[in-house]
């Protein structure tokens, strides 16, 4: 069993696997980085980055002023 049929079997779609994927090679990365990794638009990236944070299986970390 891959980890894409795990993730669905959670709910997340294609995208939302493959922005998880991305996280995962990155580890701590910016949405710009992550989307361009995941080969997703950033506006998506967003919307992948929110569910998987609320399913816990991303942490956020802010630096600097944004």
């Amino acid at each position: 069993m891959g980890i894409q049929s795990t993730l669905s079997k959670l709910g997340l779609d294609e995208k939302d696997c493959s922005v998880y994927e991305a996280a995962l090679e990155l580890g701590e990365a910016s949405m710009t980085e992550l989307s361009r990794r995941a080969q997703v638009k950033r506006s998506t990236t967003y919307l992948s980055v929110d569910t998987l944070f609320r399913l816990g299986l991303l942490t956020e970390i802010r630096r600097g002023k944004r």
